[in-house]
């Protein structure tokens, strides 16, 4: 990614151990775990964000309310949400 788009943050809720926790992650952490977590691919499989979408419609999604991106990355789809989250098809 370049610089610019390291500052694209999201807020993560996760549970664990019984509770709930929440931090900020960048997008890019965002794509790659989900798509580790949904699929067989490792972080290592996984390009750089840039590589698949491009920064400024990410910036402007998340800097919208109820806007989404979706992008390939390998076979799947990958749609960011406005909201911060990631889904993967």
């Amino acid at each position: 990614m370049e610089t610019d788009d390291a500052e694209l943050y999201v807020v993560r809720t996760r549970e664990g151990d019984g509770a709930e926790w929440v931090r900020p992650a960048s997008v890019e952490e965002a794509v790659v775990d989900a798509l580790t977590e949904t699929t067989a691919l490792t972080a290592g499989d996984i390009g750089p964000l840039g590589t698949y979408v491009d920064a400024a419609d990410l910036r402007s999604v998340l800097r919208a309310t109820g806007g989404t991106v979706t992008f390939p990355v390998e076979e799947y789809e990958v749609t960011v949400h406005s909201s911060g989250r990631v889904t993967v098809r």
